[in-house]
Parts: structure tokens; sequence; C-alpha cells
């Protein structure tokens, strides 16, 4: 019911005078991928993004439902779910990385995708709670 939503992904380009939002299909990541207004910092971080009139999280939900009649009202497990998963696929990453995929490197120049690795993880626990 939700997944029109969450299969879109919004990646902001910005030019020289405005930032234009260019969808993708990536299935139920997209809600994850963006750092909005209100939200804390993480890895997504992005100028455009916070910007002053930028929508936060919760308006773009209440337009989405108002403009689509779609009944929202689970979205947090969704949510929850797209954190997981995209914290696996980091892990994934990241385990790939520590095993040589990059070649031989220190370790320590790694440690981002740790830290994303955990953010992710500890939204996707945020959100469970919220609905548990």
């Amino acid at each position: 019911m939700l997944e029109a939503c969450l299969s879109i992904e919004w990646r902001l380009q910005q030019t020289r005078s405005s930032a234009s939002v260019v969808s993708e299909e990536y299935r139920i990541l997209g809600p994850v991928y963006w750092t909005g207004p209100n939200d804390g910092p993480s890895a997504w971080d992005a100028t455009a993004t916070t910007a002053e009139g930028f929508w936060n999280r919760a308006d773009l939900v209440e337009r989405y439902a108002e403009v689509s009649g779609r009944d929202v009202s689970q979205l947090d497990f969704y949510v929850a779910f797209a954190y997981w998963k995209l914290a696996c696929i980091l892990e994934g990453v990241y385990g790939r990385y520590l095993g040589g995929a990059l070649g031989e490197q220190d370790p320590a120049e790694f440690e981002p995708f740790k830290l994303q690795v955990d953010a992710a993880a500890a939204k996707a626990e945020e959100y469970v709670e919220q609905f548990t």
C-alpha cells in the first residue's frame, strides 16, 4: 500500500541556481536516504534537504496521504524496516572492505562505514519502539 511512497529515493541535484528533484526506483530504502530539516545529523546530510522551506518527514507524509488518499498509519513499520535493510546492506559493504575488497588498507579508514551501520540500526530500533 505504501510501497509507491517508500520506493522512491529522492536525490537532490544542486545546480547554479536551483535544486531539482530526481526520483529513482530503490524499493523500500527511499525514506531513509535523505536528512530533512528536523532530522538529526546523519551520513546523508545535504544542505539542499535541510534548507529552509524543504519539507520535513512529517510534512511529506501528511502531503502524501492527502494527495494519494492512502493510509499511512503503519508507516513507522516500513521506515524501521528500511533502516534495518540499509544497516544490513552497509554491514555487507563494510565487511567486504575489511576483507580486502579495496586492497590493503588501514581498517581505521573504514570506520565511517561502521558508524553508518550503527546509526542505521539505531534508527531502525528507534522506529520499532514507536509501534511496539
